[in-house]
This record gives C-alpha cells, structure tokens and sequence, in this order.
C-alpha cells in the first residue's frame, strides 16, 4: 500500500502547507506528552504491581487462580488474555525493571488499536491528519487507561480491532477477515466477562447488513472462537479456581448505595463525561448516527451496547471509573473527524483542532493534579532496599512482586484478601499464614495508603508504626531465632 503524502497539494502554497504540519506537529506532541506523563506515573502506583504479579506466576507455573482455601490469592478475578500479554515484563531483573517495562507494553496495547483505528478510518486522508488524529485521540484518552494495569484496556483494545476488521470484511464478506473479528471480539471477553459490547455490536451491524444466514454464521464464529479459546484457558490454568475466579467471585460481589456513589463528585462527574457526554453528542449527530452504511454506526453501537454492563459494573463495590469504558470506542473515529478539519474548507477552521487538543489536554492535567514529567521510581527503590535488608521478614501486601525476587516466591495480595472477605469467604487459619513470609515481623505499605484490609484487621495490636522514605512500616518483636530487627 503506498504512504500518503504528508501534507496536501495546497492552492496557496507552501505556508499553508507549513501551517498544516505546526499544527499537527502541535497536537501530536500533546497527545504524547499526556502518554508519557501518564506512564512517569506507572511504577509509583502499587496497583500496578498487585495487577502485574498474576503474570510472574503464570511464567513461574504457580496457581494464577486460585481455589477456596488455596492461594496466595491476587487481585485478579478477570480473564487470562492481559496476563499473557504481559508475559515479556516477567524476565526483567527487578520489581522496578519489570514495573518499566510492563508500563510500556500497557501503552503498546492502548496505543497500537487506536492507530490501528485511524489508520483503516482515515485511510483516504494525508499522513498528517492521520497524526494529528492520533494525538487528539491520546490526549482524549483517560488517564486510568494509560497508567495502570487494567484488564479494560485490553478488553478496549481488542475490541476496537474486531471493529475495524469487521467494517471491510462485512462488505466484501470476507470469510477470513471475518473469523478474525470474531476471534477478536471474543478475546476481549476473555479480558473481561462483561465485555459484549465488540460482540453484540458486531451482531446487530451484520444483521443490518447480510441476510439472516449471514447472521447465524457469524454468531458461529464468535461461539466457537470464544469456545476454542476457553478450552485451552480451562485445560492451561485449571477448570476449577479459572471458573472461580472469573464468574464466581464476581457475581458474589454486592452493588454499593447507588445514590452516595451517584452524588459522590469524582464519580459524579465521571459519570457526566463517559456517560451523558457521550449520548448528548450522538444526539446532535441525530440521523447520522443511525446510517448503517457508515462505520459511526459500528463504533456507536459498540459504546450503546457496552453501557448496561459497564454501569453495573460501576455499581457494584469497588467499582471505578475504569468500568465506564464503553466511550472509548468513539473516541478514534471522533478524533479522525476533528482532524480532517486540517486543509479541508468546512466550519471549523484548523486552528480550532489546536485549541481543542489544548483544552483536553488542560482538562486532563486539571483532573490529574500533581504530575511528574520523570518515571516515578523512588516508591520501588525504596521498597526493595527495605526488602534487600529484611529478607523472609517483610510482607509488602499492596506490593507483592518487591518480595518475589527477595523471597522467590509469592504472598498474598491485599486486595485479594478483601475481596474473598466481602464475599464472605474470608482467607483465615493456615490458608492466610501459608502464603507470608515465615518469620513475618515487619508490615509495609506505601504512605499513601492510609487504609488496607491486612493494616485494619490482621496486624499485631501491638505493632509499632514507624515511617521509612515513601514507606509506613509496621513492626513487632521478631521470632525468636531471627537476629536482626527492621
């Protein structure tokens, strides 16, 4: 396929050509200043490292998923796709090491669909535009998406690809491409249970499109793709703890007041922007929308869709803004329409581009609030000298990796263990002290966390509290043939 030119062949000449690439050269840089300020973030949060252990224990062979009464239980009651996919950030060095490269791949895996995206929506269009769509659709991009973990991103991400296979493939009824979308599509549940936005949009746009035998056919591919993979995710991590982990635990877990979380004003406003933001432009777009020869129709299909399931899922406790992913979808074909305002004679004159770009990217820094433009890395540096000196000693609950490379084997995960208690199946007796260190003596958690489920109910009451760097130790006599205190 050969390259677009860069910049159009402009009537009056080479300024506005220059002006064109300042501008696109301008809003990409934006959108990439958010990405890496996003990823400076990345090692500093310790969700990160509870969200990237599950993967270490898939390339060491131990229980990922694990059973009532077995463990050590993680963070991880999502499917197994994610894990895999962050398989590479296993044979680094260190905790540290592992968290830089993990945080790249995570970019990797949101950035590449959404190039992907503009690339097959915008393919009529100059280089240029492609870029300064990219860059409006990076700056637009949410922060929980770019530096944490999250099975959404991947479940967004492979969803978004099953889209822009599935638009060409449906009109030239391409046997193969069509199997891939499907394969896609169901891969995103395999991310996530409750991601059938790619499958359900999927469904309804063939069915807009190609007889009722079209239909049947493709709702096949999706069953056996999704069945395919199911069976060698059941046979590879075990039926039993694969099952409970990911459908089990789940549905066990209660919806929170849904009107204090509704009035709650980070979640408030979470709500107006993913939500009735989204549905209010849709509705200006009004007909448009509903032209089922347009790939709009696709990628609205997918946000309509995906927005029961995401809402219950910010329903229930411990539900975040992350669960209200389903506008992502529209954010690429959104930013490659705002782009093509660049050369072209239409309402909004190209320097509206530049100042739209700005005015996300200032709203994006205004909801972050403190941000730093150098990789974050002082927590886990911290974390592994205390680690270093007080081998088989310290238990890390919001930071397991830290002691895996110390101890060479893996502790439980604080989040894990609340989320067994909130179902009522708490993790007590043997089932909890087989998964710590053996001479435990010494509790650390990042200073910011001024809560946890071990802190609160599991410490010493006479634990001393101590403060070391970034770090809140709490700390007890030692067993009786450990020599050194922390």
């Amino acid at each position: 396929m050969t390259a677009p030119p860069i910049v159009p062949a402009c009537a009056n000449g080479s300024a506005s050509s220059v002006k064109i690439v300042l501008i696109a050269s301008a809003v990409l840089i934006l959108g990439l200043l958010w990405t890496w300020i996003n990823y400076c973030a990345f090692p500093s949060l310790s969700w990160n490292e509870c969200r990237l252990t599950p993967s270490f224990m898939v390339a060491a062979g131990a229980n990922t998923y694990p059973a009532p009464n077995e463990g050590p239980v993680t963070t991880w009651i999502y499917g197994p796709v994610p894990l895999l996919l962050q398989l590479p950030a296993t044979f680094a060095p260190s905790a540290l090491s592992a968290l830089l490269i993990a945080g790249a791949l995570n970019l990797l895996y949101v950035l590449a669909p959404i190039w992907f995206v503009i690339r097959a929506l915008g393919r009529d269009e100059i280089l240029t535009t492609q870029l300064t769509a990219l860059g409006l659709a990076l700056a637009a991009w949410p922060s929980a998406s770019l530096s944490f973990i999250q099975a959404d991103n991947q479940a967004v991400s492979l969803g978004l690809l099953s889209l822009v296979i599935l638009h060409p493939a449906n009109a030239s009824k391409d046997g193969r491409r069509l199997w891939l979308a499907a394969g896609a599509a169901t891969l995103s549940l395999w991310c996530k249970p409750t991601e059938l936005g790619p499958v359900l949009a999927q469904l309804i746009w063939i069915s807009c499109h190609q007889r009722l035998s079209g239909l049947i056919a493709h709702i096949g591919r999706c069953l056996a793709t999704g069945a395919a993979a199911g069976v060698v995710f059941l046979l590879a991590f075990g039926a039993p703890g694969l099952i409970y982990n990911m459908f089990v635990i789940p549905s066990r877990i209660p919806f929170e007041n849904i009107w204090s979380k509704a009035t709650h004003p980070l979640y408030f406003s979470s709500t107006i922007m993913c939500v009735f933001v989204p549905l209010l432009i849709l509705g200006l777009v009004g007909k448009k929308v509903f032209n089922t020869e347009r790939p709009l129709f696709l990628y609205s299909l997918a946000f309509l869709v995906s927005l029961p399931f995401n809402l219950l899922g910010f329903a229930t406790v411990g539900g975040n803004i992350n669960s209200l992913h389903g506008y992502l979808y529209l954010i690429p074909i959104t930013a490659i329409w705002l782009a093509r305002t660049l050369g072209r004679s239409i309402n909004i004159p190209s320097w509206g581009v530049l100042m739209a770009s700005l005015i996300i990217f200032g709203f994006q820094i205004v909801l972050l609030g403190n941000f730093s433009i150098k990789p974050q890395t002082e927590l886990p540096k911290q974390g592994e000298a205390i680690a270093a000196q007080l081998e088989g000693l310290v238990y890390f609950p919001w930071n397991p990796l830290i002691t895996y490379f110390t101890d060479k084997t893996f502790y439980h995960a604080d989040d894990g263990l609340a989320t067994r208690s909130l179902i009522g199946s708490p993790v007590i007796g043997t089932a909890l002290s087989t998964h710590l260190p053996p001479r435990l003596c010494v509790v650390a958690y990042p200073r910011f966390l001024v809560k946890g489920f071990y802190r609160s109910y599991c410490l010493p009451s006479y634990a001393k509290e101590d403060l070391f760097g970034l770090w809140t130790l709490f700390s007890w006599p030692p067993p009786a043939d450990v020599h050194s205190t922390p």
